[in-house]
């Protein structure tokens, strides 16, 4: 399902989100759901830290609450001069207030794009030696979003491995999140593996599963070449959400894993219903009707495309019109459609299925005639094999002169040369026939 192609996902976080990540203190972040925010969720304030070993001093904190409300009004640049006062006593400050520092630093280039800036910040939060483990732990997983949203896939999986390592309650936001990293280094079982692990956690803890989350187990499963398995995961979503382009993509899969008839299900009632209106699934299904044996139908859908123009009359809906046509008996329609798919293209073959169907009905003389611009078309193939066909159909025509002639043409073909040769003796001992009955040798 080609058309089914590999989906491009967003990145997880608005900027929004890692600002509220990199400003949280370790009390405010038990309140924290990671990956779950947002692109509305307010900056928090900053408190004091409460821990005896580690806080923010008083005149710190008074900082950070200065540049905090800098920050709020977007002024990044006067947010960053505020903050730089703690420069002057830096090598005094305690590794909270430190790591603080960072986080708050990292915030403001992740606001103005600097995302090279937020990162260096981050790794500065990590270097300082007495940091409280849910800051270590936050900034861990604020760099595993960042990573991602950078598209350093590999390291995003390995910081978020560590962050799992560390943290005893796991959301399954975090699973996807390296489910999608996987899928963008097309580790496709990977992919498979993690999106359901978050599908699972989902399940234990009565999460309602979101959208995005089966469409990755689907096109995983897809890109892994499990299609019966991509599409149970779409008849779950056709089922959750019953849009359209679900239903074409579930039909593509089931025609994918040869289940034909559920694929011909789906589509023939959308079509019923006027929800397929796309040229290439109206095409879809006529070769479909033309697979179960039901030409009429494949007949009647195309018409109705032609007629209401959503099927351009061109080389490929034409020649398929023309096959439903013919197996379903209308000769006169096929022909006139043959008629004009050979004007319309040009090609060779397509003059010789004209001459073919006029063979069939034993129109001879017409079928010479298509054999005869086949020869002078576009991209001939076999021209001896062409010089035969008009020369079996004057033949039938009793026109021997003009039949010996054809079939002497293929004699200078290497694949004609012996069927011409016999022709050619054949038909002067009839022409030398008919000249003792003096009959007319035409």
């Amino acid at each position: 399902m080609k058309s089914l192609r590999r989906p491009v996902f967003k990145a997880l976080l608005a900027s929004s989100l890692i600002v509220a990540m990199l400003l949280v203190s370790p009390a405010q972040a038990q309140d924290r759901k990671p990956a779950v925010a947002t692109a509305n969720t307010p900056s928090p304030k900053l408190k004091p830290q409460t821990k005896k070993t580690q806080a923010l001093g008083k005149e710190t904190y008074a900082v950070f609450e200065a540049a905090q409300a800098r920050y709020d009004e977007k002024n990044y640049p006067a947010a960053q001069i505020k903050l730089d006062e703690l420069l002057a006593k830096f090598e005094k400050l305690n590794d909270y207030e430190k790591a603080t520092y960072y986080n708050f630093k990292a915030s403001i280039a992740y606001a103005q794009d600097d995302t090279k800036g937020a990162m260096e910040a981050y790794k500065n939060v990590l270097r300082q030696k007495d940091l409280p483990e849910l800051m270590r732990n936050n900034t861990l997983f604020g760099m595993a979003q960042l990573m991602f949203a950078t598209g350093d896939y590999s390291q995003s999986i390995k910081v978020m491995n560590k962050w799992m390592s560390l943290v005893t309650e796991i959301r399954p936001e975090s699973h996807i999140l390296i489910a999608q990293a996987h899928y963008q280094l097309k580790q496709f079982p990977q992919a498979e593996t993690s999106t359901l692990l978050g599908l699972k956690t989902a399940k234990e803890r009565n999460i309602p599963l979101k959208e995005s989350w089966l469409s990755l187990l689907r096109a995983a499963y897809y890109e892994n070449k499990e299609y019966l398995k991509s599409a149970k995961v779409l008849e779950a979503m056709v089922n959750r959400w019953p849009r359209l382009n679900y239903w074409m993509q579930l039909a593509g899969l089931y025609g994918l894993a040869e289940k034909q008839d559920q694929q011909l299900a789906i589509l023939r009632a959308n079509y019923e219903a006027g929800a397929i209106t796309k040229e290439a699934d109206l095409l879809n299904l006529a070769r479909l009707y033309l697979v179960k044996e039901i030409p009429f139908s494949a007949v009647q859908v195309l018409k109705r495309g032609f007629d209401r123009k959503l099927i351009t009359e061109n080389a490929t809906s034409l020649q398929l019109f023309a096959q439903a046509l013919s197996l379903s008996k209308e000769h006169k329609a096929e022909i006139s459609t043959l008629a004009k798919l050979a004007s319309l293209s040009g090609e060779s073959k397509h003059y010789v299925y004209l001459g073919q169907a006029h063979l069939r009905l034993g129109h001879w003389g017409e079928a010479a005639d298509a054999y005869r611009e086949a020869s002078k078309a576009k991209n001939v193939e076999r021209p001896g094999s062409l010089q035969m066909q008009i020369g079996n159909a004057l033949y039938n025509q009793k026109k021997y002169v003009e039949a010996r002639a054809a079939f002497q043409a293929a004699l200078q073909y290497a694949d004609t040369v012996k069927d011409g040769a016999t022709w050619v003796n054949f038909m002067d001992k009839e022409i030398q026939r008919l000249k003792l009955l003096n009959e007319p040798q035409a």
